[in-house]
């Protein structure tokens, strides 16, 4: 039998997901337990996920918008996720 092919999840609902992810450290810890990359839809999606996957396995604590943009300053498609992430957060308020 074949491999099912995976869905990947959409970019409108990971963004509402990871923005709670950052809100709320155990949201963050569910996201980093079950999260794999296969289910995200771009490199940017995953490099941002294996940062706060890093930085709460260190500081048990999911990071702040302020120190995640620093992690990932060096990758200027992944801070424009982020911007797009925390638009998500002030849009449905």
């Amino acid at each position: 039998m074949a491999k099912k092919e995976m869905n990947v999840l959409t970019e409108a609902y990971l963004n509402e997901l990871y923005n709670t992810a950052i809100e709320n450290d155990y949201m963050c810890s569910v996201v980093i337990q079950y999260m794999k990359d296969e289910y995200l839809p771009s490199r940017d999606y995953q490099m941002l996920h294996n940062a706060l996957k890093q930085h709460f396995g260190q500081y048990k604590r999911a990071p702040k918008y302020g120190v995640i943009t620093q992690i990932m300053s060096t990758s200027r498609s992944v801070t424009e996720l982020l911007d797009e992430i925390r638009d998500t957060a002030v849009s449905k308020d």
